[in-house]
C-alpha cells in the first residue's frame, strides 16, 4: 500500500514552493490587469485629448507613470519571491548537509519544523496573492481614469457666464486621483510587505537556544563515546542507547 504520509522535510520544501509559485502568480496577475486596464485600441490617443490645456496634454504621461508603478510593483514581487524562496531552499540544504555530516542522529528538521516552514510559505505567498488581487482588480478604475478623462471639458461656477479657465478641472481631478492611487498602492503593498517581513523574521533559527556545555559534568558523559564505539549489532546498539539515555536523564524522571 502506498504511504502518502509526508515527512517534515517534504512539508518544508512544499512551503517553499508555495511561496515561490504564489508570488509569481501575484506578479503576473497584477501586470496583466494593469495592461488590460491601460492599453486601449479605440481611445486614449494623443489626438483625442490634445488641445484642452497644457496639463491635459500630458495625461498620457501621467498614465504611463501610473502603469509603471503597477509593473514595478509586479517586478519587485517577482524578484523578492525568488529571493525569499532561494534563501529558504539554501537554509534547508544547509540543515540537511549539517545533519548528514554531524547532526543529531541525522535529523535535519525537528518534529514541527516542517509545519513551521509550510506555514511561512503560505503566509509569504498569500500576502503577495491577496495584495495582487487588491491592486489588480482596481486597475480598471485607477488606470482607466486617464484614458477616459475628457481633458477639454471645464466646469462653470455659480453665477458665472463662462466656463473655468482651461486646465482647471484636470488640475483638481488629477490631484485627487493621484492621491487616491498612491494611498491605495501603499495599502495594497503593506499587505504583501507584512507577509514578507514575517517570513524573513521567522525563516531562520533564532539562535536563542542555550547550548553552552562549558559547565556540564564532563565525567558523567565521558562513557558515551565508548558506548557508541561498542555498537556492533542491533542488540549492542539497543543496550548502548539505553545506557546513553540513562546518562542523559540528569533529573532521573525517565
Amino acid at each position: 500500500m502506498l504511504n502518502m504520509e509526508m515527512s517534515q522535510v517534504q512539508y518544508a520544501y512544499t512551503g517553499d514552493i508555495i511561496a515561490l509559485v504564489l508570488s509569481q502568480l501575484a506578479a503576473a496577475f497584477a501586470a496583466v490587469k494593469a495592461i488590460d486596464a491601460a492599453i486601449q485600441t479605440t481611445s486614449g490617443f494623443y489626438y483625442s485629448y490634445r488641445g484642452g490645456s497644457s496639463t491635459g496634454d500630458l495625461i498620457g504621461l501621467y498614465e504611463l507613470l501610473a502603469v509603471f508603478s503597477y509593473l514595478t510593483w509586479s517586478l519587485v514581487i517577482s524578484i523578492v519571491g525568488y529571493v525569499a524562496s532561494a534563501l529558504l531552499w539554501e537554509e534547508f540544504e544547509k540543515r540537511e548537509k549539517g545533519a548528514k555530516e554531524g547532526g543529531f542522529f541525522g535529523v535535519a528538521f525537528a518534529a514541527n519544523d516542517g509545519y513551521k516552514y509550510i506555514a511561512l510559505g503560505c503566509i509569504i505567498g498569500a500576502g503577495a496573492w491577496i495584495s495582487s488581487i487588491a491592486l489588480g482588480d482596481s486597475a480598471k478604475e485607477l488606470l482607466g481614469f486617464f484614458a477616459n478623462y475628457n481633458t477639454k471639458q471645464e466646469g462653470t461656477g455659480n453665477n458665472a457666464s463662462s466656463p473655468d479657465a482651461d486646465g482647471t478641472s484636470i488640475g483638481y481631478d488629477l490631484g485627487y486621483h493621484v492621491a487616491t492611487l498612491a494611498y491605495y498602492y501603499l495599502v495594497s503593498s503593506a499587505i504583501w510587505l507584512g507577509g514578507i517581513i514575517f517570513g524573513f523574521v521567522y525563516m531562520f533559527p533564532s539562535g536563542d537556544i542555550d547550548c553552552d556545555v562549558a559547565n556540564i559534568d564532563q565525567a558523567r558523559y565521558a562513557p558515551v563515546q565508548g558506548l557508541l564505539d561498542d555498537q556492533k549489532d542491533v542488540e549492542s546498539c539497543k543496550v548502548a542507547v539505553g545506557k546513553i539515555f540513562n546518562i542523559a536523564d540528569v533529573n532521573g524522571d525517565g
